[in-house]
């Protein structure tokens, strides 16, 4: 269980919310907060999801995931 940092940091730098990314990606903010935090492994199509809507690449944001 390790936070995600690259991805808390992404949040600050796109400028956006957890729940206003969580609203885009149809992901809970319960869900998309565990994810962060490290407490769950994102699916391959949340990985997408939120990557898209950071506008970033996703193995800049889950660097440690299987693509």
């Amino acid at each position: 269980m390790t936070p995600r940092t690259s991805l808390k940091v992404a949040f600050v730098v796109a400028g956006v919310s957890q729940r206003a990314v969580s609203m885009t990606t149809a992901i809970p903010g319960t869900r998309l907060s565990s994810i962060v935090r490290g407490r769950t492994e994102p699916k391959p199509r949340e990985r997408a999801a939120i990557s898209a809507a950071l506008n970033r690449n996703e193995q800049d944001l889950f660097p440690n995931e299987a693509a």
